[in-house]
């Protein structure tokens, strides 16, 4: 949920580039040296080489298009109850799954239809 939630505006195509997420996404999602990925993905080094998206279109609609075909109101209630006999991880994650729901829910899906 958290790498879903936060890497959003990059499998919806806001932003193009890792380097791209900024502090504003919440929860925020990085790792060492991300700043180097930027969309110079070849070893051209001329200063000509074309600027890639990290993943390509065909690639983020087919982890959308997965990842909502998984995400069922019956999976969602079910990771629901499971965070909620884990106190600690309920009050971590707050609203969290609800985002999650939103953005890839069954419901999600008729809405983009």
């Amino acid at each position: 949920m958290t790498l879903f939630v936060g890497a959003h505006s990059l499998l919806d195509g806001r932003i193009r580039q890792v380097s791209d997420f900024g502090d504003t996404e919440r929860p925020t999602i990085r790792w060492d040296l991300s700043h180097s990925l930027n969309g110079k993905y070849s070893d051209d080094y001329s200063g000509n080489a074309p600027i890639c998206d990290f993943l390509p279109e065909e690639n983020r609609r087919a982890v959308m298009e997965t990842v909502r075909s998984f995400v069922t109101e019956p999976v969602f209630l079910e990771w629901l109850a499971s965070i909620g006999r884990d106190e600690s991880l309920a009050l971590e994650l707050y609203d969290l799954p609800f985002r999650y729901w939103e953005l890839y829910g069954q419901s999600q899906k008729r809405a983009d239809a």
